[in-house]
């Protein structure tokens, strides 16, 4: 039987691999710059409310317009894209004359449904300084398809959504090499540690009510925090067993030095995660 000495060994391990590194964490991807959303059809801004209905769907491309004005214009929305809905001020005549004899008008809100320009059957993904390659890895794809987890491409970051219970991912080819590792090791880099986001869902893990570790004034802020840790080990472990990374890179490193100071670096917090992301692969391996 192991002695907790020996148990704790790779955890301390660990720990003093980070102190290697800082904490000047940069995304593995290229997130292209993008100004107001536009519609290309009439060359117009959209306006007030709208741009932050609009930036909150985290499309790649800022060009939005309605079914009708795409089809118009010689594109094709895709078959099964769903819209996003807009609204805009519109007059309506009334049948009262105003004093000039020219009929009453009011304003009234109207509903409008548009698509993202990613939606369309012709759209190609921009790549910017991203390496621009398409990466496959028999093992590790399988590995991925078979969790069930569901995962979308396209997205200016890259994210775990609990309402949806999905993961969103930039396209492969913006990535890019950082930190000695190639663009390949930080896709997957990513899309593991997103994927044991995923895990920490009610109906898999449940990693809701392990931060109770953490007294109440501290909770609030640092649940985020202590997540964030958890997954970014987890996709450490993972990017190791499938033999991406023979150590964990220093982007990895920096990532989770990030999270630790906001964690004031306690021990007890950095074990606790360990364990759950643990938990997390071994849960993932179980899927297979």
């Amino acid at each position: 039987m192991k002695t907790k000495k020996e148990i704790k060994k790779p955890v301390e391990h660990f720990k003093t691999y980070l102190k290697e590194f800082g904490n000047d964490w940069s995304k593995p991807w290229s997130q292209l710059m993008t100004g107001k959303p536009i519609n290309p059809t009439t060359k117009k801004l959209y306006q007030g409310g709208n741009i932050i209905s609009l930036a909150v769907e985290d499309k790649e491309s800022d060009k939005w317009a309605g079914y009708g004005q795409w089809h118009n214009a010689g594109r094709q929305v895709k078959r099964g894209e769903e819209h996003t809905k807009i609204i805009r001020m519109v007059k309506v005549k009334t049948k009262e004359l105003n004093e000039d004899g020219e009929p009453k008008t009011f304003n009234t809100i109207k509903v409008v449904r548009v698509f993202n320009e990613t939606q369309l059957d012709d759209y190609v993904p921009p790549v910017n300084d991203g390496n621009g390659e398409t990466f496959s890895n028999k093992k590790v794809d399988a590995f991925i398809k078979k969790t069930g987890a569901k995962i979308s491409f396209g997205s200016k970051g890259a994210y775990y959504m609990p309402l949806t219970d999905s993961i969103s991912l930039p396209v492969m080819e913006n990535f890019k090499d950082l930190d000695g590792a190639s663009a390949e090791q930080n896709y997957y880099g990513t899309l593991l540690h997103e994927l044991t986001h995923w895990t920490g869902h009610f109906s898999r893990c449940d990693r809701k009510n392990d931060t109770d570790i953490l007294d109440d004034q501290r909770k609030h802020r640092s649940d985020y925090a202590f997540e964030e840790l958890v997954a970014e080990l987890g996709a450490c472990f993972l990017c190791a067993e499938f033999g991406l990374e023979k150590t964990p890179q220093p982007n990895h490193a920096k990532y989770l030095n990030i999270w630790l100071g906001r964690l004031d670096n306690d021990d007890k917090l950095f074990n606790k995660a360990f364990d759950l992301a643990i938990e997390s692969t071994d849960y993932l391996k179980s899927l297979q």
